[in-house]
């Protein structure tokens, strides 16, 4: 009975325990809580994934607050995902997530801007926006999960062009030494423009001359030097310039290409500007299927002067039938093409005709020039084995109805040959023009630029001129966005088939099909074109299995959609 007594005694013993530990650990569970993620940040933003120069290259600094909740680890997924929720980054040993144990604070973690999962693993990611994603979970308790949104950028270098002729000798009495430059800013917030000249090694004066000038966006602008070292006139001689921009990138600075060049100082008065060479090109011709070059040469010009050109009835001088202005010439050989219409859009009649050239240049006002040409308007004789009149088309061409048409149009009415050339390629400016024809946007009688170029490497003389400002008022056109050409227009480039369809296209009154629209066996889904593309293969515009989107596409290839479009009701 004794034995029974201790035996029972520590089998009540050890009940007793095991409910008191039963008691306890529903109250030590109960002193933890969930873990929590917060204060996600990504420094800096934009992220630029290289800079050009820099050395080592840059890394983003990513942080976020951990509390763990009591427990001694916590369970976190820490990724980079891009905009389609795709995962291009994750820290730790797996994809899904990582065990953090210590103490609760911050986590700071870094980024070179490469993915390191996916097809693309070990290339920097694309410019895009991107989601900083941090989740953590302890035991059985609610997952915590918070998101950044943050950009990346690929860092674009400033550009600085010319945008007229350098001086080849400045008169240090005519006012400031000037160069009229194109800049793009590229990345960054701090462009500044620099101006060195160098002057004669053999003078005693400090020979280096530097000008800054801070710009905050793309455009055209001047820079100058008043033409002194140290408060004194410099000596005569001769002297070279370089012309660059810098920009600063998250603290470091970016480089673009230097312009160079060489210049003489003359201490003698500037010889007046003067016009020369003015004369027609054919002296006689026939508005109806030609167009004439009005030519004349530029001399002693600094390269500011206005040059105002105008065409008048030979019997009346005082009635203007087309006119033109250009700013900041330089001494040259300059041409206008005329196609043989007034300010009204009409062919002027049979008759002698006056080209008249004049100007100014500062103090100087140029001696006004002018050559006489006669139009002729009888019927030239057409070739009937010829379409449109045409001399390289034959009348039995396939595409015949449709090159008569765009010539109807106005849209593409051949070369001053009388070529139609079917099958050379295209260039952005000349699409532009056809485009604008095509849909009766554009009239020759408005001024869409409004002295502002829609680009800077568009310029007041070129012919495309007010064809690209109407584009781009119209956002038909929008310049490149992005790369070494962001903020161009780039209109002596050629144009792929792609390029041709977005500018059409964008003027029907129709909604495109997505992106994400699936069309040619070489277009990819979710490219910027894939809803352009859908709807050339759905109207049967560019025919087969493949679109071949680089191809560059050819005047016959551009009469043959937009006469297809045409036939569809569409234009």
């Amino acid at each position: 009975m004794k034995k029974k007594s201790i035996a029972s005694t520590a089998l009540a013993k050890i009940f007793f325990t095991m409910f008191l530990i039963a008691l306890w650990m529903p109250a030590a569970h109960a002193a933890n809580t969930a873990s929590t993620v917060s204060a996600l940040s990504v420094s800096p933003d934009p992220f630029y994934t290289s800079i050009p120069g820099v050395s080592p290259l840059p890394t983003a600094t990513l942080s976020y607050t951990l509390q763990k909740g009591g427990y001694a680890s916590a369970m976190v997924t820490e990724q980079i995902k891009d905009a389609e929720g795709n995962v291009v980054y994750y820290w730790g040993s797996d994809i899904a997530e990582d065990t953090k144990a210590g103490a609760d604070g911050v986590v700071t973690l870094a980024w070179d801007g490469k993915a390191n999962t996916g097809i693309k693993s070990g290339e920097y990611v694309s410019t895009g926006t991107y989601t900083f994603y941090v989740k953590s979970h302890v035991a059985t308790d609610p997952d915590s999960e918070e998101t950044k949104t943050f950009k990346v950028e690929k860092t674009i270098v400033p550009s600085i062009n010319l945008f007229s002729t350098a001086p080849a000798i400045y008169y240090t009495g005519s006012g400031n030494y000037t160069l009229n430059y194109v800049l793009a800013v590229g990345s960054g917030n701090m462009p500044i423009v620099h101006l060195t000249i160098n002057g004669p090694k053999n003078n005693s004066a400090k020979d280096v001359i530097i000008t800054d000038d801070t710009k905050t966006q793309d455009g055209s602008y001047a820079i100058t030097w008043d033409g002194k070292i140290n408060n004194t006139p410099a000596p005569a001689g001769d002297y070279s310039f370089k012309l660059n921009a810098t920009n600063s990138v998250n603290g470091n600075t970016t480089y673009s290409t230097d312009i160079t060049g060489t210049f003489k100082v003359s201490n003698n008065e500037q010889p007046s500007p003067v016009i020369s060479n003015v004369a027609s090109d054919p002296t006689t011709f026939d508005n109806n299927n030609e167009s004439i070059d009005l030519n004349y040469t530029l001399g002693n010009s600094v390269g500011l002067t206005t040059i105002n050109a105008a065409i008048y009835e030979s019997t009346d001088l005082t009635k203007t039938v087309q006119s033109w202005q250009f700013t900041s010439q330089a001494s040259g050989s300059n041409t206008i093409t005329w196609d043989g219409k007034n300010k009204d859009e009409i062919l002027v009649e049979e008759g002698n005709y006056i080209f008249k050239v004049w100007g100014t240049d500062g103090n100087f006002t140029l001696v006004p020039q002018q050559s006489s040409f006669t139009i002729s308007t009888d019927a030239p004789v057409v070739d009937e084995e010829k379409c449109a009149g045409f001399s390289d088309v034959s009348a039995t061409d396939p595409d015949c109805d449709e090159i008569k048409y765009v010539k109807s149009l106005g849209a593409m009415t051949g070369n001053s040959d009388g070529t139609f050339a079917p099958d050379d390629i295209l260039q952005r400016d000349q699409i532009a023009k056809i485009v604008l024809e095509t849909f009766g946007l554009f009239n020759k009688q408005n001024d869409y630029c409004l002295g502002v170029p829609a680009f800077p490497d568009v310029l007041e003389t070129e012919w495309s001129y007010q064809y690209i400002c109407r584009g781009k008022l119209l956002e038909m056109i929008t310049g490149y966005v992005s790369g070494a050409d962001k903020g161009f227009y780039r209109p002596a480039r050629t144009v792929n088939r792609v390029e041709f369809l977005a500018l059409l296209l964008r003027n029907l009154d129709e909604t495109m099909p997505p992106d994400t629209s699936t069309s040619y066996v070489d277009v990819e889904a979710g490219t910027w074109y894939s809803g352009y593309a859908k709807y050339s293969k759905d109207n049967s515009l560019f025919t087969g299995s493949k679109l071949n989107p680089t191809n560059f596409v050819s005047r016959r290839e551009v009469a043959e959609i937009i006469y297809k479009l045409h036939l569809k009701g569409k234009i």
